[in-house]
């Protein structure tokens, strides 16, 4: 008996791996019921315990119900948006309707030669006041 006891000590001390039989726990029972009863304390936690859990329950049951509907109408508006988005591009970019689209509205036009002249005479005038600056008599 001596020596296989050694072995085994010598076999797990050799720097190998150990041959250690896995723990073995007994079958969790079906059920389990409390031996004796419950003090009036014990009672009245496992009643608080079990009204917190249900009210637990019942919070998470009504964001579930609030957030069913929430979801459902983001998918929509999103695919909603998707199709209408798509639709305008489609009629937008059109080749025949690049000239019209990219023409200038012909009061912008008008607008923008007045303040090209506008500038062309301020310059004009800011050269001749730097001129007769600069004349000394």
């Amino acid at each position: 008996g001596g020596g296989g006891g050694g072995g085994g000590a010598q076999h797990a001390g050799g720097g190998g791996t150990s041959d250690v039989a896995p723990v073995k726990l007994n079958k969790v029972p079906p059920s389990i019921k409390a031996g004796n009863t419950a003090t009036d304390k014990e009672q009245f936690e496992t009643q608080l315990i079990q009204n917190l859990m249900l009210s637990y329950f019942d919070i998470v049951r009504k964001n579930v119900a609030d957030l069913v509907p929430k979801a459902i109408m983001h998918f929509m508006i999103n695919r909603a948006k998707q199709s209408i988005q798509n639709e305008l591009v489609r009629a937008l970019y059109k080749q025949e309707l690049f000239g019209e689209l990219l023409s200038e509205n012909a009061a912008i036009a008008a607008r923008r030669q007045q303040c090209q002249e506008m500038i062309a005479t301020l310059r004009q005038a800011n050269a001749i006041v730097a001129e007769v600056r600069d004349y000394s008599v």
